[in-house]
């Protein structure tokens, strides 16, 4: 049946009315539709078919909103609970259609079967139950029942109103009686807002309602969140009634009605002002009843001073009734109630304030404005005509000795200009105020081209100069009006050029507020575009400061100089460039511009933006493609600019690296594609790397000083080092290395001899090594020895000096220092004993030296770093644990000592031990067994096992913490930290190896005197990519060679070739044994085809001859055919397995490769028609 039942009707309730709470204002969704009386077939008369047809064409809703109880419990007899409060397409539920028709019985029906009392409609911002929505629509005999059957009473909607808030706005005194009885609803609920019901029932004027609210305990005192009680509420409505009557609970329940009138709101407004704003006159006079006291406000918030303001004559009328009203007191900002009325231009008010005394001029020692100025200021043409009519002053003068004129001009109201002049004005017309400026040079500052014509006309001087030697026509042409322009000229054209106290002609002003039209009017009119004033700046230095491009445009169209010095020596450029303007900075650019002038900006339009902190003016700069001439400046403190934008600005810096590398104009597959790397800008030629105060700048040094790994990572930073590397560690750092190899080996001799000496002091032994060496040659040693050490401690005692504390942040510096000294000590000293042990020292530090010199020769250096990275986390680890190790040692010093335990067993020690026997017999020593301990040998059963203890489980006890703590916790901890520094280390190799390379660069660089570094310095270097091998050059000229020689002998082409095709041939086919591996791994045809249309080119290069040097030849016409078959043939046992577009290209670079081969076969005959060497080569090139 449930199927039949019909859902074609929409379920819904009527619109309700506006709420002002913003609770049911707006319907998202259409609200259930009442079912029309004439809905369906005619009702049958038996009452069966009627119930059996309407049950088959309402749905739940439309039946509980129709009331017919039959039908719903028909329905609910098909639904599950569920589905009884399954809510409808417009968000309500069963029970809310019932509770908005007021359908007591329906609603008893459903909750019978099992509907939810609270049930929450889905409303757009809205969560209502059924008991809101009974509510709100005055639903009487429903919310009696939702009370008997439990609804919430405090549940909230989406405001937080509660069913009290929506009874108090809407519903009868008994519904709301029925909620405060029957439901115990709470008189003082808050919503959101903090409004009570009562403040409600204050905003609406339902007194009915708010008696009943205070009879059931509704709090008067109640804020919302404003700060306003119902009592503010009254006042600002204008609810007189409930004003007074909740005046008069609050008088008998014994609270101040002279305190709660008083109090103010979050806008420091009390009741009384309320009112009075408002223009509630009678609630006005109601507070006042109560106690409110005039004088008790802010002096921003006057209540006659308000009225004023409002043109509310009934109000003022009310508040000057009182005589302690003081018509001449002033407000916050020094105004009256009369130059309010005046502003307003409500003449009924200001006669009323001149009958009670306010006077119509300003009192003595007053600096406000008079009420017809206030009236000129509005145009308040009634206002004007009453005050002149009632003895106002038109000459009277303001605190800034303004006229009425002045203020009429400054205003823009023409009619009260006319007004003024045709009264009684035209002695005001050239009056000066107390800035010297006339009613003219208003005009002209608001740009009004009607009032200048009228005062031009009335006679007014255009020559008249105000305080700062400003005509009217400077102000017009700030103001950018070109017809007041226009007037002003006419007046006078001598203006054109008239000069202020700065020595700025009127055209300064149109530049500085960027009026163009009024600049290109000015210099058609003859105005000067150079004009220089005090500080020598021009119109143009104006635009470029303030960045008026447009007008920046004009200037130089009109033939403005771009080279014109300031005071400070600055240009147009440097000024746009230090303020950041960039599109001004680059027009100039553009435009010819210096680049590279010296002012107090800086050196240079760059290093102006650098000081002004423009990292995109700076970025500006570098793309123009007058760059290299910006940054090439010597900065103030010696350098490049290069220097300053690797400190400041990273980003920039990259940019100008990017342009240091230029490409050849060759295809990128071209054989004599190139590129050149310039240095000049991180490597400067080695005269301009030190200032003059001894500071050294070398761009990657600077990289790595202020942390940018990007830059350091750059391709022109790596091919910098590998070109100094080249320099450097090929010829001085390799040479250093085996300096310190001989070194390390002349001590090795040392100590050999020395102990094959300890063996039987004669050196007697059966050693070849010591019969033969170290008899004849240790003295050599010994001298060789010292004499390196002593030179090589001066040179670092020199070191010191010039690098002061730089020098021992060097690890290297101290192994070799501690190396020189330990030495020099070794072969100075007689002792045996010192003697051998300063040798084996000075030989443990020459061999780390050795180590260090590794690790920036060789790409392994690497690990060499690891090794010291690692070995720098050890010591401080050990340093942050010592104190733990030492504590140990301390424990097991007492504990374990064979002395002690011996005398507390009453044991006596054996006198023949000594104290080196007992690993635990002193401090020193026990400290030694423990670091021993915590690399793993514990030697259990010897300590704590075979050996008595005096006191066993304690000792046992702490030797089980300390297993635990330093071999397993102590000992992971460290291989943990070494692992993770390992593994930053490889993660970031290359940037390590750079750093490595920068920093031994630098300082070795820092040691050679200029003239050395002048021979090694290279600005520039060029690479040619696709020439793969670095000497291939020198090995084709001496095959070359070795060809033209033989055809030279008339040996055949059989004898000269064969060596060469060979290795010509088989490098070719290894080259494409490689590209085809290579293609096998990609995944689909696509990529294959790609790669071979890239390798094809690459192949081909090989029988290229490549510029400035010769090419391998191939000759053997049926060899090379023969290799060239037999490659075919392998790559036809693969067809199966490789793509038919792949075999086609494969065949036809082979045919293409053949026929070079049979070119190159060819030309031979050429080649031994020769004289010379260089003819061949030439002879060969052409036709290649």
């Amino acid at each position: 049946m449930m199927d039949k039942v019909n859902h074609t009707a929409t379920s819904g309730v009527d619109k309700p009315a506006d709420f002002s709470m913003q609770i049911l204002t707006s319907q998202t969704q259409p609200e259930i539709e009442m079912v029309s009386a004439s809905y369906g077939l005619d009702r049958s008369i038996s009452n069966a078919v009627e119930r059996n047809s309407k049950a088959s064409e309402m749905d739940l809703y439309q039946a509980c909103c129709e009331g017919d109880t039959s039908v719903v419990r028909s329905l609910l007899e098909l639904q599950s609970l569920r589905e009884v409060n399954q809510l409808s397409d417009s968000g309500l539920s069963a029970m809310h259609c019932a509770a908005r028709r007021n359908k007591k019985e329906v609603l008893q029906i459903l909750i019978d079967n099992g509907a939810d009392v609270n049930v929450i409609a889905s409303m757009a911002s809205k969560i209502l139950t059924p008991l809101h929505y009974a509510a709100w629509f005055n639903a009487s005999d429903a919310v009696e029942c939702l009370i008997e059957n439990g609804a919430d009473v405090e549940s909230s909607s989406a405001f937080g109103q509660k069913p009290l808030h929506y009874v108090v706005s809407r519903a009868s005194v008994e519904l709301v009686e029925k909620m405060l009885t029957k439901g115990k609803a709470n008189p003082n609920s808050l919503d959101n807002q903090k409004f009570t019901p009562l403040h409600l029932a204050a905003q609406r004027g339902r007194l009915d309602i708010l008696q009943i609210l205070l009879a059931h305990g509704a709090d008067f005192r109640l804020q919302n969140d404003e700060g306003e009680t119902a009592i503010h509420i009254a006042a600002k409505e204008g609810r007189n009634e409930i004003l007074k009557h909740l005046l008069q609970r609050a008088t008998r329940a014994g609270s101040s009605c002279k305190q709660l009138i008083h109090s103010e709101n979050h806008e420091g407004k009390n009741c009384f002002q309320l009112a009075v704003v408002g223009g509630h006159v009678e609630a006005a006079m109601i507070c006042v009843e109560y106690g409110a006291d005039f004088r008790r406000v802010r002096s921003d918030s006057l209540p006659l001073h308000i009225a004023s303001s409002l043109g509310d004559s009934k109000m003022v009328k009310f508040l000057l009734s009182h005589d302690y009203i003081n018509v001449h007191e002033e407000d916050s900002e020094g105004m009256t109630p009369m130059l309010r009325a005046s502003l307003a231009g409500n003449v009924e008010i200001i006669d009323h304030l001149i009958k009670k005394g306010a006077s119509i001029l300003p009192l003595p020692g007053s600096t406000s404005p008079s009420p017809l100025m206030c009236a000129v200021k509005r145009g308040q043409t009634n206002a004007i005509m009453y005050l002149l009519q009632h003895g106002a002053q038109m000459h009277y003068r303001d605190s800034f000795d303004r006229t009425c004129l002045h203020v009429a001009a400054d205003s823009g109201i023409v009619h009260t200009v006319d007004l003024i002049l045709q009264i009684d004005g035209m002695d005001l017309i050239n009056s000066v105020d107390k800035d010297r400026r006339t009613p003219l040079h208003y005009a002209a500052s608001k740009g009004n081209p009607q009032i200048v014509k009228k005062l031009l006309c009335a006679g007014a001087d255009v020559n008249v100069q105000d305080e700062e030697e400003k005509l009217p026509f400077h102000l017009a042409t700030e103001s950018g009006n070109l017809e007041c322009a226009k007037l002003l000229l006419e007046a006078n054209h001598e203006s054109l050029h008239s000069l202020e106290y700065r020595l700025r002609t009127p055209i300064y002003y149109a530049v500085f507020e960027g009026h163009v039209e009024i600049v290109r009017f000015l210099l058609d009119q003859g105005a000067t575009v150079d004009q220089r004033d005090e500080n020598h700046l021009t119109p143009l230095m104006i635009a470029a400061r303030v960045n008026r491009y447009h007008v920046l445009v004009t200037l130089l169209d009109y033939g403005a100089k771009l080279g014109a010095l300031s005071k400070n020596r600055s240009t147009a450029l440097d000024v746009a460039a230090h303020f950041g303007n960039s599109r001004i900075v680059r027009e100039l650019l553009d435009r010819g511009a210096s680049a590279t002038n010296k002012s107090s900006f800086g050196f240079g339009c760059l290093e102006a933006a650098i000081s002004g902190s423009k990292e995109d003016t700076c970025l500006e700069i570098i793309k123009h493609k007058r760059w290299h001439e910006a940054v090439k400046v010597r900065s103030s403190d010696g350098f490049c600019l290069m220097k300053k934008l690797l400190e400041k600005f990273p980003e920039v810096a990259k940019v100008v690296m990017d342009k240091c590398i230029q490409t050849s104009e060759h295809s990128r597959t071209d054989p004599n594609y190139s590129k050149t790397y310039s240095f000049e800008l991180l490597d400067p030629v080695p005269d301009e790397q030190t200032n003059s105060e001894g500071k050294r700048y070398f761009g990657p040094k600077v990289m790595l000083i202020q942390g940018h790994k990007e830059l350091i990572l750059h391709p022109l930073t790596r091919q910098l080092m590998r070109v100094k590397s080249d320099a450097l560690t090929m010829k001085y750092i390799i040479a250093g290395f085996l300096f310190q190899l001989f070194f390390t080996i002349n001590l090795v001799v040392i100590l050999l001899c020395l102990n094959a000496k300890a063996i039987d002091g004669q050196y007697n032994t059966t050693s070849f090594f010591a019969k033969e060496v170290c008899i004849h040659d240790l003295e050599p040693s010994k001298t060789i020895s010292m004499v390196i050490s002593g030179i090589a401690l001066l040179s670092h005692i020199y070191r010191i000096y010039v690098e002061k504390w730089n020098y021992w942040l060097d690890i290297s510096n101290i192994l070799e220092i501690g190396m020189f000294v330990t030495a020099l000590i070794a072969v100075s000293v007689d002792s045996e004993r010192s003697k051998l042990s300063f040798t084996v020292l000075a030989i443990l530090l020459a061999f780390l030296t050795l180590l260090s010199y590794q690790q920036s020769m060789f790409k392994a250096g690497i690990y060499v770093t690891m090794l010291f990275e690692v070995l720098r986390t050890l010591i401080m680890v050990i340093a942050e644990f010592f104190l733990l190790c030492f504590g140990f040692a301390l424990v097991f010093y007492t504990l374990l000592s064979r002395e002690a335990n011996a005398s507390r067993a009453g044991k006596k020690f054996k006198q023949g031990e000594e104290e080196e026997d007992d690993p635990f017999g002193r401090i020193d020593l026990s400290l030694l067994k423990v670091l021993n301990m915590m690399i793993g040998e514990l030697e259990y059963n010897t300590f704590f096992v075979d050996k008595s203890l005096f006191i066993p489980d304690i000792t046992r006890f702490i030797f089980t913490i300390f297993c635990i703590l330093m071999p397993i916790v102590f000992m992971n901890l460290l291989i943990g930290l070494a692992v993770g520094d390992i593994e930053s280390i490889q993660k970031n190799a290359e940037l390590r190896l750079l750093a490595v390379q920068i920093e031994d660069v630098f300082r070795f660089e820092q040691r050679l005197p200029k003239f050395i570094l002048r021979r090694l310095h290279k600005t520039s270097i060029t690479k040619y990519p696709n020439k793969h091998w670095t000497y291939g050059w020198k090995r084709g000229l001496v095959r070359f060679q070795k060809i033209i020689s033989g055809l030279k002998d008339n040996a055949s082409l059989d004898e000269v070739s064969d060596d060469i095709f060979e290795q010509t041939a088989d490098s070719f086919f290894h080259r494409l044994n490689t590209l085809e591996q290579k293609e096998r791994s990609l995944p689909n045809a696509a990529s294959r085809d790609k790669l071979w249309e890239v390798a094809r080119p690459e192949v081909k290069k090989r029988w290229n001859i490549a510029e400035g040097a010769s090419h391998r030849f191939a000759e053997g016409e049926g060899r090379a055919l023969d290799v060239l078959s037999q490659k075919r043939r392998t790559w036809d046992k693969k067809r199966q397995f490789t793509p038919k577009r792949r075999v086609d290209k494969l065949g036809a670079n082979i045919a293409s490769q053949t026929e070079m081969l049979e070119r190159v076969i060819n030309m031979l005959p050429a080649v031994k028609e020769a004289e010379s060497y260089e003819a061949a080569h030439d002879s060969l090139e052409a036709k290649l």
